[in-house]
């Protein structure tokens, strides 16, 4: 994985759409609701990811455009997938308060190990989303963008919806 802004990857490449197998082997066999909240928010989740990967594709497209606004767009895609990083953590999450759900733990194992898979998606985003600003704000200083114009990489700092 390149982590260097140039016009290659500058994520990881999004989840496998296989990890959510599992879950649709659990929504087959559902009983309650929150089983197929849970279903929902990891389908979410994936979409995120992917969107993220989507939108770091753009940015590459425009790293390597030569357009004189190409690093200006790039930092607008970055943001915008740094953003979906972050919502598909949040979706995981979500998709693990739903699997603690009194009703859902009662029937075992399956949400245990559902959990486990969340928990491990949260850290990888989570660590991909530090290393992903840091790289930003080195870019940024490479490009001699001031550091007050780097855009927010938080989950608000774009405009839209949620």
């Amino acid at each position: 994985m390149a982590r260097t802004m140039n016009g290659a990857s500058d994520v990881d490449a999004p989840v496998s759409a296989s990890v959510l197998l599992p879950w649709l082997a659990m929504a087959g066999q559902a009983t309650e609701m929150n089983e197929l909240r849970a279903v929902r928010e990891a389908v979410q989740a994936v979409l995120w990811e992917w969107s993220a990967g989507s939108a770091s594709g753009f940015a590459s497209y425009w790293l390597v455009s030569g357009r004189p606004d190409a690093a200006l767009n790039a930092l607008d895609a970055w943001q915008m997938t740094c953003r979906d990083l972050l919502r598909a953590s949040r979706a995981w999450g979500e998709a693990a308060s739903y699997l603690q759900s009194e009703a859902v733990a009662r029937k075992g194992l399956i949400s245990v190990a559902l959990s486990q898979q969340v928990l491990a998606h949260q850290q990888r985003l989570n660590q991909q989303v530090d290393a992903f600003r840091l790289h930003v704000v080195l870019a940024c200083q490479a490009w001699g963008i001031a550091l007050a114009d780097v855009p927010d990489l938080s989950e608000g700092g774009v405009d839209g919806d949620v």
